[in-house]
């Protein structure tokens, strides 16, 4: 049987015409010639409510080709052979169509991309993310403003490299393969699938999905998600008003955006933290009192965990991306120079609240809070209109306010760091929050070798030993930054860490052995 490959399951019995045994071929012997560090950005599920947050359903189908069909497809791509079957994901809302969902993995240079192609009803593309990314080189094609000249496009156009297409990634082979890619999507979609001239749909609001609703007597469900500080956050609410729970869920979401955007975002020129990191090595600068109050709990933290949770390593994390991008480790001269640029002891606090930089050159970087606070102030707008009832879920990271009703908790699945599809442990929380630093979040993939994104501010490398840390306390805000402290530490002193500040923690190390200290909390924990 001939088809397309759509939907990524491993393990699943495809068969393939010449062509596509050739390159199955190929990928198996550049799999022995080299090795392969996957790195997951997005599930499939995570990318379908990207690209359609509205949609109530996704229902897969499956189309086959004629004879002709075919041919009319070929003529297209210039393919001599073109499968016989097309998969994809029709997103529908209120039996309306609102588009569809193709997944799909091409060679790169030498390894396989997982790809997802979103189209419009009209058949014009409506977004293109990367799932998987495997080799050392190319990654830069996720980012967006390479994936957004796809947006809008059609059959009808032609997608060429340096013209249509630019190259701004500076990963040529693996820009042809994504190019080659959704003109793929588009012959077999214009050819097979049906087109709707116009939609009465609503795109006002895309970024936000109603998820499901549901009535519990006088009580309604509200879940919706949002796409924030580079991941989703997912909210989940029980109330009596459901008009008031969706304005309460709305406000949570413009709040993170606030926080993202004009506080902690070292991406964004205007944040405040952007503007101190530019001025503070020149003056004395006064924070918000948000700011304030995150530099001083990030001092504590810093204290209490002997300097490995530390905010000014932003300098650290510059050298690492810079590395990314040119393939290269940084040298150790370049490293152990910006490692005098480090030290929260350098981060001054005067008597009148204001603040500088003892050292020149210093950038102070909350990637390993920022989430957990934006968590907490989304927790207080929900409270602020009513809502008692919620579970926040930031990519993977959870506050939990009162439990559903008639339930004792919220139940949370940690999966495991080294098979995501596999779970790991389980654990009920209500009014508390939970956090997970794991191996398998982001990263650095540098000459064939995939790199932690926590970076150690004793080395100036990324951490190497944990695979993952998991903390329960009263804030998110709080487990953010310890899980962070835990994972960057040998598991006896994390753990002696966790007691002394009565925090609920496991550590699982590189030899997959569990830590988990006096806590009774993870008891769920299984491990294959």
């Amino acid at each position: 049987m001939e088809m397309l490959r759509i939907a990524t399951i491993l393990g699943s019995d495809i068969a393939f015409n010449r062509s596509m045994r050739f390159v199955l071929i190929f990928t198996l012997l550049m799999l022995t010639a080299e090795s392969v560090s996957a790195v997951r950005y997005l599930t499939e599920e995570a990318a379908k409510e990207i690209a359609f947050p509205d949609a109530e359903s996704f229902v897969k189908r499956k189309k086959a080709a004629t004879n002709a069909q075919r041919e009319q497809i070929g003529s297209r791509l210039s393919h001599k052979r073109v499968p016989r079957f097309f998969e994809y994901y029709e997103a529908i809302q209120n039996g309306r169509t609102l588009g569809f969902v193709v997944f799909g993995n091409v060679i790169g240079k030498h390894q396989p991309i997982d790809y997802m192609v979103a189209l419009s009803p009209q058949q014009k593309v409506k977004s293109v993310e990367i799932l998987v990314y495997r080799e050392a080189h190319g990654n830069q094609i996720k980012r967006e403003n390479f994936r957004r000249q796809f947006l809008k496009k059609s059959v009808e156009d032609p997608l060429r490299l340096h013209r249509e297409i630019k190259n701004i990634s500076g990963a040529t082979l693996s820009c042809r393969s994504i190019i080659t890619a959704v003109r793929e999507v588009l012959a077999f979609s214009d050819t097979l699938l049906p087109r709707t001239e116009k939609t009465d749909v609503s795109t006002a609001d895309r970024s936000e999905k109603v998820l499901a609703i549901e009535k519990l007597g006088n009580i309604h469900y509200r879940k919706r998600a949002r796409l924030l500080m580079g991941t989703l956050l997912e909210i989940q609410v029980f109330s009596s008003d459901s008009i008031e729970a969706d304005r309460a869920i709305t406000q949570a979401f413009n709040e993170t955006a606030r926080i993202e955007n004009e506080l902690l975002s070292s991406y964004v020129p205007t944040s405040e933290i952007s503007r101190f990191n530019q001025m503070a090595g020149l003056q004395s600068v006064t924070p918000s009192p948000e700011l304030y109050f995150l530099l001083n709990l990030s001092h504590s933290i810093h204290r209490d965990t002997n300097g490995m949770f530390d905010i000014s390593v932003g300098p650290l994390i510059n050298l690492w991306k810079q590395s990314e991008r040119s393939g290269h480790l940084p040298s150790t001269e370049k490293r152990e120079e910006l490692m005098k640029r480090i030290g929260m002891n350098s981060v001054e606090i005067l008597e009148n609240k204001s603040l500088r930089f003892k050292k020149e050159g210093m950038q102070l970087n909350f990637g390993g809070i920022g989430k957990g606070y934006a968590l907490d102030k989304a927790a207080e707008v929900l409270r602020r209109h009513g809502i008692k009832s919620a579970l926040l879920n930031f990519g993977g990271q959870y506050l939990a306010m009162d439990p559903p009703p008639k339930q004792d908790g919220w139940q949370i699945l940690i999966r495991d760091p080294q098979f995501p599809d596999q779970l790991m442990a389980s654990v009920s929380i209500a009014n508390e929050a939970i956090a997970t630093s794991a191996d398998n979040q982001r990263g650095y993939f540098i000459d064939g070798k995939r790199y932690s994104h926590i970076i150690n501010p004793k080395t100036g490398k990324p951490v190497q030993g944990n695979l993952s840390a998991t903390v329960i306390s009263n804030t998110a805000t709080t487990v953010d930054a310890w899980s962070t402290a835990l994972f960057a530490t040998h598991a006896g002193l994390s753990m002696q860490w966790a007691e002394s500040h009565h925090l609920d923690a496991y550590l699982l190390d590189d030899k997959r052995r569990v830590h988990s200290g006096n806590s009774s909390r993870f008891m769920s924990v299984f491990l294959p």
